[in-house]
């Protein structure tokens, strides 16, 4: 958490993977996610920041690898494997939220 609040205090933008770090207790994470936040820092998920990464689901050159990081996540929600079963493996240009009941948008 510090050289989180030291790099935001020499002005840069801290974007903090709220789900790859931990702490002591729930408790204790909270308080630090809380107290980043309240420095300037802005929460988000491994997914999002793999999601920023990838840009467009039409990139085909990191598509396949990006679709394993996601089968590999134990999120219960990303169910990519039905995802893809439904548009028949590759996306064809729609965006896709893979949290939606339908899967695409």
């Amino acid at each position: 958490m510090f050289p989180a609040l030291d790099m935001l205090k020499e002005g840069y933008e801290i974007y903090v993977a709220a789900d790859a770090c931990g702490d002591l207790s729930v408790e204790c994470h909270n308080r630090a996610m809380d107290r980043l936040v309240q420095a300037g820092s802005v929460p988000i998920t491994s997914c999002q920041y793999a999601f920023e990464l990838q840009q467009d689901w039409a990139r085909a050159e990191t598509y396949d690898g990006m679709m394993e990081i996601l089968k590999a996540q134990p999120d219960p929600l990303l169910e990519v494997g039905a995802w893809r079963a439904r548009v028949g493996g590759r996306h064809q240009g729609r965006l896709i939220s893979l949290r939606s009941p339908g899967g695409v948008r």
